[in-house]
């Protein structure tokens, strides 16, 4: 796992012989430099003039700003067992990767056990921990708000649109990071003319709507649309959508000097990109019908809903395409393991839980995880930043 890691500063000695008066002095100033008050989590107070370097050596090596026992509230028995166990293992991966030098002891606390959310987080503060990692779900999140009052520094693995108190952050694998991500690398590469293909569902609208938004926003222009249902031909919808005449393409393929450029110019010319946001059954056969009809140089971008569970054999279909997830999930050899988004969900939210005073107190900070990227913006919230890898044989490799 990558792992950010603070340089440790040198301590430069200077030798100069000027006997016992000398010796003394040095003494004298060593030990006034270690009755100096140290920065904690909690202090946010800018530091005095005079100790500004040795409060930043210490903020910057984070020794004094650790938690030592973390305590994680997961579902872990019921309808969300296996998505807590997978976050569970990544945070234990976490824990032993850890080479910060700090002994952390990390309780978990099952929060189907209690009706009542708030009493287990008491509790939790209670048996002595110093951050909170949890809950999970999106109703836990609210109903802890709602219970308790926050009083260590806790990372909630879901968002809400209830007011944060201090210390309380979240993160989540939100697939709009993915639609940001997606429209940011296009526009990075100049393209502007979209054309947009997605289900018309609550999944769909969900997605879609933001992406229409930040792409005009940002100076895109979409050019086209095409909304599909369950009862959809995509024989027929996907040639409509691109001008395609279907006879007259089976006429021109039947002659004997089929011309590529000619089959080629059927199609529209009017965009130079393609936003795909579909799940992976209707993608396989969207994307071989795209290519089939002539979408052989132009930018397919697609979040990861496109091929959600690892299966290279049928994911060929999905070749070309270029698929914005986490770094976790892009290889060039091999497929991700099982629930490998919420394992490295889980490894993630332990190195931040380590992390959380230098993303507090340092402007554009941030830490390469598993997940992204990630900073915290002045809203509490961690910011995945992702890249787009490229479909190859069935498995999403680095770009």
């Amino acid at each position: 796992m990558k792992r950010f890691s603070l340089p440790e500063l040198p301590l430069k000695r200077t030798m100069i012989s000027y006997g016992g008066i000398v010796i003394v002095v040095l003494s004298l100033f060593l030990s006034a430099c270690g009755s100096l008050p140290s920065v904690g989590w909690s202090d946010s107070s800018p530091a005095p003039a005079a100790n500004t370097a040795n409060n930043s050596a210490k903020q910057r090596s984070g020794a004094s700003s650790r938690p030592s026992h973390l305590a994680v509230l997961l579902p872990l028995s019921g309808s969300f067992a296996s998505q807590a166990t997978s976050i569970r293992a990544g945070i234990l991966n976490g824990q032993q990767q850890d080479r910060g030098g700090n002994q952390v002891t990390v309780r978990f606390y099952d929060t189907n056990q209690n009706a009542n959310i708030g009493s287990t987080y008491d509790q939790a503060i209670k048996e002595g921990a110093d951050f909170v990692i949890g809950p999970l779900t999106r109703d836990n999140v609210k109903q802890l708000l709602h219970s308790t009052s926050i009083t260590v520094p806790t990372l909630a693995l879901n968002y809400t649109d209830q007011r944060r108190p201090a210390h309380f952050y979240e993160i989540g694998l939100m697939p709009e990071d993915e639609i940001d991500q997606m429209l940011l690398q296009a526009r990075k590469k100049g393209l502007s003319r979209a054309l947009l293909i997605a289900p018309q569902s609550s999944f769909g609208s969900r997605l879609t709507k933001p992406l229409v938004s930040r792409w005009q926003s940002a100076g895109g222009q979409l050019v086209d649309t095409l909304y599909f249902t369950p009862r959809t031909n995509f024989q027929e919808a996907i040639p409509r959508l691109l001008h395609v005449n279907v006879a007259q393409d089976t006429a021109l393929m039947k002659s004997s000097d089929r011309n590529k450029t000619v089959l080629e110019n059927q199609r529209r010319q009017d965009f130079d990109v393609i936003f795909l946001v579909t799940k992976p059954q209707e993608a396989r056969t969207i994307v071989p019908l795209l290519r089939y009809y002539y979408v052989n140089n132009v930018d397919i971008y697609a979040p990861s809903s496109v091929y959600a569970s690892p299966d290279p054999i049928n994911d060929v279909d999905l070749n070309g395409v270029h698929v914005c997830d986490i770094p976790a999930s892009q290889s060039s050899d091999h497929a991700p393991r099982s629930n490998h988004r919420l394992y490295a969900l889980g490894q993630d939210a332990y190195l931040i839980s380590q992390s959380i005073n230098q993303l507090e107190q340092f402007s554009g900070f941030s830490l390469p995880g598993e997940t992204g990227e990630l900073s915290l913006n002045n809203r509490g919230q961690i910011q995945r930043e992702m890249t787009c890898g490229t479909m190859r044989n069935g498995y999403l490799s680095p770009t």
